[in-house]
């Protein structure tokens, strides 16, 4: 009976020693799993801040920031009939007044602009400050860039994007073409038509471009100005088709993914030169390779059937 008793208890204390080993092997396991998955997630961070890819989040899926429509406002007919260029010795600003209803608001993405060579004019720096409607008030400016144009009768229409600049109701657009000696800066073209849009900022005193410059001519210069126009409530829910960038910053790839088929995308730096260019994609996704790019803030112009969105990145080496 003893024997019986003692038999028992040792299988007990068996199965209990081996339990107990047991789980002590499972226990330093999950700790050294553990760490090993911790040491892991470390060099997938790493990884993600040398360019691996995030996560893309499954469409559709909706953002609530500045949802706007994409609008142009122009006055001109199109054609150029005439251009100015002010002479040396006086801070001069040359620009259009955009009418917009007193209520209408957005973001100032983009300006287009029409600049000719003529008479050893030259193509030189210009910025574009934006005015409100007292002519006093500068509520933002595009970066610099150059006002390269052909040789007249000949033009050239220069892009320049603009850091995102919100507006409320009318403003100028007006491009400095102050120079302190001879060249003289390209000449910026206009229409001559009845809307008569053109002024002219010298040394602070405004005037209609046409009472500035001795001509008949009506002028309204060859300037648009490209918008995100935010809907009657100031902001709307953007549409489903909006476009994904990622990552940004970005090291030596960035991804480019839409709810429908790209067709065209488009790489442009400050100064509103197009640093790449790539159309017939028809895909609802496009990797760009970064290697020959310079460090620095870009433009990313995608066309799809819905429209076109312009976002910024910025590019690190």
């Amino acid at each position: 009976m003893l024997l019986k008793k003692y038999d028992t208890l040792k299988k007990i204390y068996s199965f209990i020693y081996l339990l107990t080993v047991t789980m002590s092997i499972i226990l330093m396991t999950s700790q050294s799993w553990a760490q090993m998955t911790r040491h892991v997630r470390s060099n997938q961070t790493d990884l993600n801040f040398n360019n691996e890819a995030p996560a893309v989040p499954a469409w559709p899926y909706r953002v609530f920031s500045d949802s706007c429509n994409f609008k142009t406002y122009k006055d001109d007919d199109n054609m150029c009939d005439n251009g100015f260029s002010p002479g040396p010795d006086s801070l001069v600003r040359l620009g259009n007044y955009f009418m917009v209803d007193s209520t209408t608001s957005g973001i100032i993405e983009s300006v287009d602009m029409c600049f000719s060579s003529a008479r050893g004019s030259t193509a030189q720096s210009c910025i574009v400050y934006f005015y409100k409607a007292d002519r006093t008030t500068i509520f933002g400016q595009s970066p610099s860039f150059i006002n390269t144009g052909a040789t007249w009768p000949d033009t050239t229409w220069v892009y320049v994007p603009c850091p995102d600049i919100p507006y409320i109701g009318p403003f100028y657009a007006m491009v400095d073409y102050s120079v302190d000696s001879l060249p003289r800066k390209n000449y910026f073209c206009c229409s001559c038509d009845p809307w008569d849009s053109g002024y002219a900022d010298c040394n602070g005193v405004w005037s209609l471009a046409d009472d500035f410059f001795p001509t008949d001519c009506m002028i309204t210069f060859l300037q648009r100005i490209n918008v995100c126009e935010y809907g009657p409530d100031g902001i709307k829910e953007r549409a489903i088709g909006s476009i994904l960038i990622y990552p940004n910053p970005a090291y030596d790839i960035v991804n480019i993914v839409s709810s429908e088929n790209i067709n065209e995308i488009e790489m442009l730096n400050f100064l509103g030169q197009s640093i790449y260019k790539t159309d017939n994609i028809n895909r609802m996704s496009k990797k760009v390779t970064l290697g020959d790019f310079s460090a620095g803030q870009y433009f990313v112009k995608v066309v799809t059937r819905g429209g076109t969105e312009i976002k910024k990145i910025a590019v690190i080496h």
